[in-house]
């Protein structure tokens, strides 16, 4: 298979550090600067009959906010929905939602051109690069990429 490299890893992005998380013993970094916060041992509130990738609802600060399962856009095996976990809150393009992660392990600085690209159609759209890291291999998750799923649940 001829895979393309992907020209640009993590376009656009504000300067800043990196959160690393963890999903399925594999660790994901989301940026800083499109974080609110972290929550520990809130559960969602269920939403009977909607998508796979939506955990329900819950209420942050008066706002009403979609969580997110992030195994499923990551093509991991999904969540339970009953549990309560680490949810990461997202601000990106004036859009919030919640992203259910196993756990949060640090944060930690990723130089912009320590980024390498993936190649095209071998990962999930959620993925623009990865970083070689003393904590081992880190893949970045870009939040836009998950505002069609965060959108698809608020409707």
């Amino acid at each position: 298979m001829n895979a393309q490299v992907q020209t640009s890893m993590c376009p656009d992005f504000p300067p800043g550090p990196w959160l690393l998380t963890l999903l399925a013993g594999e660790r994901y970094a989301l940026p800083v600067p499109w974080l609110r916060e972290v929550l520990r041992g809130h559960p969602a509130d269920p939403i009977p009959g909607g998508p796979p990738a939506l955990l329900g609802v819950m209420h942050v600060r008066g706002e009403v906010l979609p969580v997110l399962d992030l195994r499923l856009p990551l093509a991991l095996a999904p969540h339970d929905p009953g549990e309560a976990g680490t949810l990461v809150i997202v601000d990106v393009l004036h859009e919030s939602f919640a992203l259910r992660v196993d756990a949060v392990a640090d944060v930690i600085k990723i130089a912009p051109d320590a980024i390498e690209p993936h190649h095209i159609g071998v990962h999930p759209a959620a993925l623009c690069g990865f970083a070689r890291t003393p904590q081992g291999l880190v893949q970045m998750i870009d939040p836009r990429a998950l505002l069609p799923v965060a959108a698809g649940v608020a409707e």
